[in-house]
């Protein structure tokens, strides 16, 4: 990344991926998914599908990753909407799309039927998340337990 004019940028597609990605994660999103729809549709190349718990937690996230990304990165979104609704709340970014649900209204519409198959290349990031933590506490207890044996 580069800083430009005090902000600094995301170049790539994946960049951005992994900053809104990691947000959403920060603030608790379940079934997080990064879906790649290039095969699928013109709207844009990625989605990402996050559930919450309830509308204040779908507005929180809409909010602070609207919030997270101008002020660090200087990026809009070109459209926003059902973030007041607090139940299916969407931000346009072009090349990303970012869905947030109510984990009801994910479930009511089977958003995931529609979009995760075979055609287009799916990462959840929520299980990647949760295999790198592990990893890293198996890495830590193995560097003290080799501290403790010396």
């Amino acid at each position: 990344m580069e800083i430009n004019k005090k902000k600094k940028t995301l170049k790539t597609i994946a960049e951005k991926l992994d900053c809104m990605s990691k947000f959403l994660d920060a603030k608790k999103a379940d079934k997080l998914l990064q879906v790649d729809v290039q095969e699928s549709t013109t709207l844009c190349d990625y989605f990402i599908f996050a559930s919450a718990k309830n509308s204040t937690q779908v507005k929180a996230m809409c909010e602070g990753l609207e919030e997270e990304l101008s002020k660090k990165y200087g990026i809009e979104p070109k459209c926003r909407d059902g973030i007041k609704d607090g139940k299916w709340a969407v931000l346009d970014y072009g090349d990303i799309i970012v869905h947030i649900l109510l984990d009801e209204v994910r479930t009511q519409y089977d958003i995931d039927s529609i979009w995760v198959n075979e055609k287009n290349n799916t990462i959840n990031y929520t299980e990647l998340s949760e295999a790198l933590l592990l990893e890293k506490r198996k890495l830590r207890l193995a560097k003290i337990k080799e501290q403790q044996d010396n």
